[in-house]
């Protein structure tokens, strides 16, 4: 088996030292034998609680699928196609370094995860649907959210959800989400809590409009939640039921963004936004534009980070948006076209001392989880979980040396 350097099991397997205590050139973990690691917090110069929106709702085929989602497809793409690039056919105009994936996948989670921890992204809001609606997919919905919320406390990452509301058939619907929240997610160790209320965040309200009907469907919940609905609409929540309001991605960039900071100072908590710009694939895919683009690129995500920093002292978290809404075109998610150069700029906000090379790092040690010549190599993937254990525990220098053996 490859040497894996582990000083904390040199007492355990009796290691031989020189007089000075230095081992003898490594140590060979036992068969299937893997520290699992405890993950530590990364260390931020900046205090501003940094969130990442997240999209479950890809499928492609393989072990949690039979066929490729809509996410992927829209009403045009065929993700069999393959050009001589070698890339999908995807509804999309930027392709995932990782190309097309399913939400499900553990081994995707975890890299997408650690892409974030390394990034200085305290935790995910999971675009949630919940487990009653009228959209054919809440199913599989609901099994990619808990998917992710399964990898939470092995990476030490925080995570909260961002309810939709907009495919319940009745209220019924939202409050049976409600009460699943409050029964399998609220008490959950790893989610986020903001003065001891569970940070539940509305995608609208869409279906919902009156604050009458948002105390009731809140009240199926026994938790006070922390309710914030999208920007200029707590009106129809209702103040006495939400805490305040979240900025969004729209056609007016940063000057929305701004107009947002400057004129809602009374209506309680504010959550800022920063994204990479907009560009959907709506028309391409056979599906109704959105009709307003904002130029993707770094600059784009630079302009809208330095407008929170600057209001920094009058925002309560800030929220990326989004991790990977291809269809839409705001992925933070490393890309072709890309590369890390979102996550690096998000580094450099939140003030972490990692740089692209842990990213790289990240992405070197997720290609080795999908390699086939490794699969039924016993000794091979304990070093690929070894490597997983040092990566959540930051250590960057034991994780190299695992991952640069398979180069």
């Amino acid at each position: 088996m490859k040497q894996i350097y582990l000083i904390a099991f040199v007492l355990l397997w009796g290691v031989s030292c020189d007089d000075e205590g230095n081992g003898d050139g490594g140590l060979v973990l036992p068969p299937g034998g893997v520290e699992e690691l405890a993950p530590k917090g990364v260390s931020k110069t900046n205090d501003m609680p940094v969130y990442m929106h997240y999209m479950p709702w890809f499928e492609a085929p393989g072990p949690y699928a039979d066929t490729w989602g809509i996410h992927w497809k829209m009403s045009q793409s065929n993700p069999e196609i393959i050009d001589n690039q070698g890339q999908r056919q995807i509804a999309s105009h930027y392709y995932p370094m990782i190309g097309p994936y399913d939400s499900r996948d553990p081994d995707v989670i975890n890299y997408h995860l650690l892409l974030m921890k390394y990034a200085g992204v305290d935790g995910v809001l999971i675009n949630w649907y919940g487990e009653k609606g009228t959209n054919g997919d809440i199913g599989s919905l609901l099994e990619s959210s808990n998917a992710i919320v399964d990898r939470m406390e092995q990476t030490g990452m925080e995570f909260g959800v961002v309810l939709e509301d907009r495919f319940a058939g009745s209220k019924e619907d939202t409050k049976a989400n409600m009460a699943y929240l409050n029964t399998n997610y609220y008490g959950h160790k790893q989610y986020i809590h903001i003065d001891n209320r569970p940070l539940t965040l509305l995608f609208g309200p869409i279906t919902f409009n009156t604050p009458t009907t948002w105390e009731e469907i809140l009240n199926a919940s026994s938790a006070d939640e922390l309710f914030l609905p999208l920007w200029h609409t707590i009106g129809k929540v209702g103040k006495d039921n939400a805490a305040g309001e979240y900025a969004w991605v729209y056609a007016d960039g940063v000057s929305g963004l701004s107009s947002f900071y400057n004129d809602t100072k009374d209506i309680g908590m504010r959550v800022g936004g920063a994204y990479p710009g907009f560009k959907d694939y709506y028309e391409e895919g056979g599906w109704d534009p959105i009709g307003w683009e904002l130029e993707v690129s770094t600059q784009t995500l630079q302009s809208t980070l330095d407008l929170a920093d600057n209001h920094s002292s009058e925002l309560d978290f800030l929220q990326l948006i989004t991790w990977n809404d291809f269809g839409e075109g705001t992925m933070i998610e490393p890309t072709v076209e890309f590369g890390f150069k979102f996550l690096v700029e998000i580094q450099n906000y939140t003030g972490v001392s990692y740089d692209e090379a842990e990213l790289q790092l990240v992405y070197d040690w997720y290609l080795l989880t999908q390699n086939d010549q490794y699969a039924n190599d016993k000794e091979a993937q304990d070093d690929i979980k070894q490597a997983f254990y040092y990566l959540v525990a930051l250590e960057v220098d034991k994780a190299t040396e695992i991952i640069s053996n398979y180069k």
